[in-house]
């Protein structure tokens, strides 16, 4: 229960760290510390960091996130199974995105303790926010590998 709270409250230090933003950033990403048992290769990572950081994309706006595909939209039960629509470890985007992503999670957070009285993976609760924001997000294939950095 308490690890699904702690990657519940991605978005949350995300906002804080954007409402820090000690550099007078436009663009956050935030990457999970664990994502490197994904990846095990230095230079790919290493590399792949690298071309993050320095990557100005085209969006302006919303949720740049990795996406399993489409065919995890199809999972009905979100609070029985786990969706890979979204990948948890990599996202980012500009602040206003960011902040409104953070705020719309918390709720969905609170709404699902509420309403199921449970909470679950945060990538279960995101998906139920793209399900009534699909415009908010600019998501991007990959799986749990390379891909999640390298296709960013």
């Amino acid at each position: 229960m308490e690890y699904m709270f702690a990657i519940c409250n991605k978005t949350e230090w995300m906002r804080k760290a954007i409402n820090m933003n000690p550099h007078c950033s436009d663009q956050f990403v935030w990457i999970d510390f664990g994502i490197w048992h994904v990846i095990k290769d230095d230079e790919i990572f290493t590399n792949s960091c690298v071309k993050l950081a320095q990557t100005v994309h085209k969006w302006a706006t919303g949720v740049r996130i990795a996406s399993g595909g489409e065919i995890y939209l199809q999972n009905p039960n979100v609070y029985q199974y786990i969706s890979w629509f979204f990948l948890g470890g990599v996202f980012g985007g500009n602040r206003e995105s960011l902040i409104q992503f953070a705020e719309l999670v918390k709720q969905e957070c609170i709404d699902t303790i509420k309403e199921k009285r449970t909470i679950m993976w945060e990538v279960n609760i995101w998906h139920l926010v793209y399900e009534k924001h699909p415009s908010l997000f600019n998501y991007y294939y990959a799986d749990h590998n390379e891909s999640i950095l390298l296709n960013w």
